[in-house]
């Protein structure tokens, strides 16, 4: 215990003194990896989490130094202590740091949203945001009291790491018909959100389907419309995928 407690405290006085550079140039580097794997690689961004932890217990847990580096470690200080009297001290890779940092936490993609829900809406939320609803497994009939944005279901699903949110909508009329609403004010409220969609058109016998997606390294929203003939484009489901 005592000899924890020693290692622990000699650490402590030693990071401050020779390690902080060190450490802070360490950041710097999981910032740019963040920055460039993050949009390519699913949960790329988790990077700098759990390379800040690692680099964390490497300064922590590091082997005593060795006498030739203790010299060296003198040496620093006192040229540190020059620096300081100088004006040139290494807070500049602080500041360093703050604008690689920025841009890399800037990064992450903003997540889908629609309606107030997201791919990280659990079953649980839904039923306490539609208490008036019937839920059914992990599908919420929304009630015409309390829907809103014309939704009619929200589905939750998952297969492997990846998480669905579906919303479906369809709205019954008094005389049983089926309406939905109209395709382009949705699209232009999210467009207007997320920038512009990669469109999929498909043929079918009788209506023409098109989907718009928008897509990040972790999520993908998908709204999808169907036109009748000699009708407009009209919103059937939006589904929001997540990786996160």
């Amino acid at each position: 215990m005592h000899g924890c407690a020693g290692r622990l405290d000699a650490t402590l006085r030693w990071v401050p003194d020779v390690r902080m550079e060190y450490m802070l140039l360490g950041l710097m580097s999981l910032c740019v990896v963040s920055t460039v794997v993050g949009p390519t690689f699913p949960g790329g961004g988790a990077l700098l989490v759990i390379g800040g932890m690692v680099l964390g217990a490497v300064i922590l847990f590091a082997p005593p130094l060795p006498a030739a580096l203790t010299v060296a470690i003198a040496t620093s200080k006192r040229r540190r202590g020059h620096q300081r009297r100088s004006g040139k001290s290494p807070s500049c890779l602080l500041f360093a740091f703050v604008l690689v940092a920025g841009p890399a936490v800037a990064a992450q993609p903003e997540p889908f949203t629609f309606a107030g829900l997201s791919g990280d809406t659990t079953i649980a939320e839904l039923k306490q945001r539609y208490p008036q609803s019937v839920v059914v497994g992990q599908l919420v009939y929304v009630s015409a009291r309390e829907s809103h944005d014309s939704i009619s279901t929200i589905g939750m699903s998952s297969t492997g790491a990846r998480r669905n949110l579906t919303v479906t909508f369809e709205q019954r009329q008094p005389s049983g018909s089926p309406t939905y609403p109209a395709c382009e004010k949705l699209l232009s409220t999210l467009t207007a959100r997320y920038g512009p969609p990669n469109v999929i058109e498909a043929q079918e016998e009788r209506a023409r389907n098109r989907r718009f997606e928008w897509k990040t390294s972790t999520e993908s929203l998908t709204l999808g419309c169907f036109q009748l003939p000699s009708q407009p484009l009209y919103a059937e489901r939006l589904t929001i995928a997540s990786d996160r």
